[in-house]
């Protein structure tokens, strides 16, 4: 298996067999104050609130 990142917000997954499988990455920042900012490929942001 082998992951690739293809320098444009997407990686590529390398099956063993050949197959490959490509994802948009994303990015989750903890604030400290029981939220959680989610960053979504696109760039917009979501936040997750654990306390309510």
């Amino acid at each position: 298996m082998n992951l690739i990142d293809n320098n444009d917000g997407s990686v590529t997954l390398v099956k063993a067999d050949g197959t490959q499988v490509a994802v948009a990455k994303a990015d989750i920042t903890a604030n400290g104050d029981g939220t959680y900012t989610f960053t979504n490929n696109d760039g917009s942001d979501v936040t997750i609130d654990t306390t309510a």
